[in-house]
């Protein structure tokens, strides 16, 4: 039995591209009170119209990106808690704030390991209501009704973190570099003692940022678990 856990919460995605699915998500999705913030009955009437040419329209654009594992998003998701898993000894849950896998399957899972106390991380370095703030609403009150002993620890926003913003620095060098240098090169009022100030400060940041750790791992750590 574990007395300590952590949660990571992410937006979320339809089950498929299929109409049905796309439909089924985008109305959970929009009929939350923090994403479209109008009285009820006008929410209501507003995403009725929505879901009329919406799903056809979107699963298109799903099916685009969609992959053999699934939504990018729900896979990306998963990738990040099974790497941080291998780091941590606390078990390590993800749920979606709409779909799945759902909070609330997080939650059962935790409770059934015997978890009292479990840290937040929403997957948002930033604070917003149509994110952040619904996704920990949410955790808490699904947290209260099925496992009214558990203490929740909320990760506040880290979008300045100096450790979140190093470890994005590190994750987008080598995606980033050559387009950075092909769009430096082709400013035409840089000169050659220009670019090479830029270059040098490039190399330096990667140089820097070369052995971090993931974000999530720095997060737990100093919070305790």
């Amino acid at each position: 039995m574990t007395s300590k856990a952590v949660l990571l919460v992410n937006l979320g995605s339809p089950d498929s591209p299929s109409v049905p699915d796309v439909r089924r998500y985008l109305n959970q999705f929009l009929m939350d009170g923090r994403v479209i913030d109008v009285a009820w009955p006008l929410r209501r009437l507003l995403v009725g119209l929505i879901l009329i040419k919406r799903p056809a329209e979107s699963g298109h654009a799903y099916d685009k990106i969609w992959t053999k594992d699934g939504s990018p998003l729900v896979v990306t998701s998963k990738h990040v808690r099974t790497a941080l898993q291998q780091r941590m000894s606390v078990p390590i849950e993800l749920g979606m704030r709409y779909q799945n896998p759902s909070i609330e399957s997080a939650v059962k899972n935790l409770a059934a390991k015997g978890v009292n106390e479990t840290l937040l991380i929403p997957l948002f370095p930033h604070y917003a209501m149509s994110s952040y703030e619904t996704a920990v609403v949410r955790v808490q009150e699904v947290a209260a009704r099925l496992a009214p002993g558990m203490k929740i620890t909320v990760q506040p926003p880290y979008y300045n973190s100096p450790d979140f913003i190093t470890a994005l620095v590190a994750s987008a060098a080598e995606l980033t570099a050559p387009i950075l240098v092909s769009a430096v090169l082709n400013l035409p009022s840089l000169n050659e003692e220009q670019f090479n100030g830029w270059l040098n400060a490039w190399e330096t940041g990667k140089k820097n940022t070369i052995n971090m750790m993931i974000f999530g791992n720095m997060i737990i750590k100093r919070s305790g678990f």
